[in-house]
């Protein structure tokens, strides 16, 4: 490709014979060439079918390689995953500095603080997300994240869970369930879930609504069969 050089090495172009590679065609469904697939951290990113002008692959190309502000954010993954958690954060915040609109970089800054146990912080980054990604499940979980570090950081006496462990990972369920067996010690909780399993754990009493009605309440293993 003539104008690999401008890009200084920042990609790598493989060409691979689909005769003598047939499984590997399969895998990626290639039915003519040129098929292009563009991979970026094992992951593929980017497609595309047929010939296509000089234009549309320099952008092609362009949407692949990482901008300053994203390097930022996969600098902030490392020294997470070293157990720098002031240095993850100093990074994410230089990636949102080169790019305010990085909005996966405030979501690994939001929940970079809220592990930190800075809740009044992430929550001000949350209120700088557009409005229109709001429903992202991203999003989401990371609300519900907040809103249990919250909890932790205040004297409640009552609390309320509605199908809050719907979202997020597994650790992160993990860890508001072993915070709600905490609480349960001193306060009272009032859980709203379609999961059984985990109504019976939580629960030593269980009502059934359905239909805005009352079906049956009592012990959860009578109610729930």
């Amino acid at each position: 490709m003539l104008f690999r050089s401008e890009y200084g090495g920042r990609f790598r172009l493989a060409k691979v014979n689909v005769d003598e590679n047939q499984e590997l065609a399969s895998r990626y469904g290639v039915r003519s060439i040129p098929d292009v697939v563009g991979f970026r951290d094992g992951d593929v990113q980017e497609h595309f079918l047929g010939a296509q002008p000089e234009s549309q692959v320099r952008a092609f190309i362009d949407r692949l390689i990482p901008g300053p502000s994203e390097i930022e954010r996969t600098r902030a993954r490392r020294l997470r995953e070293t157990g720098d958690l002031e240095g993850a954060i100093g990074a994410l915040t230089a990636a949102l500095q080169l790019d305010p609109d990085n909005h996966e970089a405030r979501l690994d800054l939001i929940g970079l603080l809220i592990d930190r146990g800075s809740p009044d912080e992430a929550q001000a980054q949350l209120e700088l997300l557009p409005p229109q990604i709001d429903v992202d499940s991203r999003v989401q979980a990371m609300r519900t994240r907040l809103a249990f570090s919250i909890c932790a950081h205040v004297e409640a006496e009552i609390l309320v869970v509605d199908e809050a462990l719907a979202v997020g990972d597994i650790v992160f369920q993990r860890k508001c369930l072993d915070w709600i067996d905490s609480f349960r010690q001193t306060g009272t909780l009032l859980f709203v879930s379609h999961s059984m399993s985990e109504v019976r754990r939580l629960c030593t009493r269980a009502v059934w609504i359905e239909d805005g009605r009352i079906r049956q309440q009592g012990e959860p293993n009578e109610v729930i069969r």
